[in-house]
């Protein structure tokens, strides 16, 4: 991330986490790249076409997977030195956020397969055009679009004492440790030990809001989020208890649900969740 411009055009927090899950994802990455042009343009930036083979071992299966193809950078000259302004698809580097990563597509002489890695780790590789499409519709790798970002897998949130505390942020999929308390995800888990154990969870970052959602007891269940009856940020203390769903009211205007899978106690300091993110802005699940 020291070669990526303060200016970047997409989020810097997004593409730095979307960068760790590739590393998590992949056991190995090998990549050439093959510098087919650089121009100059104006406000000291460079445009630069690369053509590039890829392979890849997937974490997850162990499979190995290639593929090829063209894309640019743009970099802008920051005291004498070039960083990254802006990345194009097929992304070299945060292929696993790549709708959120990528600013435009280098169309391909072809329609030569390239990868595909969702929030989870999973890989797949699609037809360049098919591979553009479910990236720029935000759909699943297989190419169906469901609506809603699901976690495959349970998460934790965990602190190791008094006043230490963590975030989840929905948008990155990122577990956020917390320094001095200061929330910087949607919502923080932390437990205070004064005289007695207090598990609490806070709706955090700007303008998130939440609500639990009475009489739901699996996050399933749940097709649509509620578009009223939201608590605002910073006032919602939620006890954390088993199988309880709650709904989210992002900053962006976007929705997400949550289930607690397993309750904290004075004895065991993790919570852990699955939860849905809905990116299209619906309410919809």
């Amino acid at each position: 991330m020291t070669y990526v411009s303060s200016d970047f055009t997409g989020d810097t927090a997004v593409l730095d986490s979307a960068i760790r899950k590739d590393f998590n994802a992949f056991e190995l990455i090998k990549i050439n790249p093959y510098i087919n042009n650089i121009s100059s343009g104006a406000s000291g930036k460079s445009y630069v076409a690369i053509q590039f083979n890829r392979t890849v071992v997937s974490s997850k299966s162990g499979q190995t997977y290639t593929d090829k193809g063209y894309t640019e950078f743009v970099l802008t000259n920051e005291n004498g030195k070039f960083k990254v302004f802006s990345m194009k698809n097929p992304l070299i580097f945060g292929l696993s956020d790549a709708g959120n990563v990528a600013t435009g597509t280098v169309q391909s002489p072809n329609n030569d397969p390239i990868l595909l890695v969702d929030r989870t780790g999973n890989v797949n590789e699609k037809p360049f055009n098919q591979a553009i499409d479910i990236i720029e519709n935000d759909s699943d790798i297989n190419g169906s679009n469901n609506g809603a970002e699901i976690a495959s897998e349970t998460n934790s949130l965990f602190t190791a004492g008094q006043n230490q505390y963590q975030s989840f942020d929905f948008i990155t999929d990122s577990i956020i440790d917390e320094v001095n308390g200061t929330p910087s995800g949607h919502f923080e888990y932390y437990q205070q030990f004064a005289g007695m154990c207090v598990a609490a969870l806070l709706t955090t970052k700007n303008d998130t809001q939440s609500q639990l959602l009475t009489g739901v007891s699996n996050i399933d269940n749940v097709t649509e989020a509620p578009t009223s009856g939201y608590e605002i940020a910073g006032k919602t203390y939620m006890t954390p208890t088993l199988n309880d769903v709650y709904a989210f009211k992002l900053p962006n205007n976007k929705y997400a649900l949550m289930q607690i899978t397993s309750q904290p106690n004075c004895g065991v300091n993790t919570m852990t969740f699955k939860y849905k993110y809905q990116p299209d802005g619906s309410t919809n699940f």
